[in-house]
C-alpha cells in the first residue's frame, strides 16, 4: 500500500484473499504509486502484444500467481506477477535477436524453451530469445528449476 507518506507491504503464505483482508483491516487508504516506479502498471498486455510482437504471458495452467501488472516503456514490456508469500517473478521482453552481454559472471547454459539460454545465479534471472524477442524471467525467491517452469507454461498473449 502506498500513500503520501507511508509505504506498507504486507505479505504471507496464504491466499490472496486473505492477505488484502489483512491489508484492508489495517485502515491505510493506498493511492495509486507514482508512474515512474517499478511498481507502477502503465498497460495492459494486450498493450504490450502491440509493443512486442509474439508477447508472451503466463499461460492458464501456471497456478497461484496473480494477474500480471503491466509496464510498457518504449520498446521493452514487463509484466510482475505476485504469488503467494514472496513467491513472484517479473517477464521482461523486447524485440531483439540476440540478448545482452551477460553481466554477473555466473552464468550457465541452459535449454529454455527447446532454444539455448542461460541463468544467473547472483540475479536470479533466465534468459533466452524466441520469435524474434529477448525474454528474461527474473526472481529473487524462485530457482531455476522453477522459472524453467513457469517458461514453459507461457503462453501467447
Amino acid at each position: 500500500l502506498h500513500t503520501a507518506g507511508l509505504d506498507v507491504v504486507v505479505s504471507g503464505s496464504v491466499p490472496a484473499a486473505d492477505v488484502r483482508a489483512v491489508a484492508a483491516a489495517l485502515g491505510v487508504v493506498g493511492q495509486p504509486v507514482p508512474s515512474d516506479w517499478p511498481e507502477a502498471a502503465t498497460a495492459t498486455v494486450a498493450a504490450g502484444a502491440r509493443v512486442v510482437p509474439g508477447l508472451l504471458r503466463a499461460g492458464p495452467g501456471l497456478d497461484g500467481f496473480g494477474p500480471a501488472a503491466v509496464r510498457v516503456d518504449r520498446d521493452t514490456v514487463t509484466q510482475v506477477y505476485a504469488g503467494p508469500g514472496e513467491r513472484g517473478f517479473a517477464l521482461v521482453q523486447r524485440v531483439a535477436d540476440h540478448l545482452p552481454p551477460p553481466g554477473a559472471g555466473d552464468e550457465v547454459g541452459v535449454t529454455v524453451r527447446g532454444t539455448a539460454g542461460r541463468y544467473s545465479y547472483a540475479r536470479g534471472q533466465l534468459d533466452w530469445v524466441e520469435g524474434g524477442a529477448a525474454r528474461s524471467l527474473r526472481s529473487p525467491t524462485l530457482g531455476l528449476g522453477e522459472l524453467l517452469a513457469v517458461a514453459e507454461g507461457l503462453a501467447p498473449a
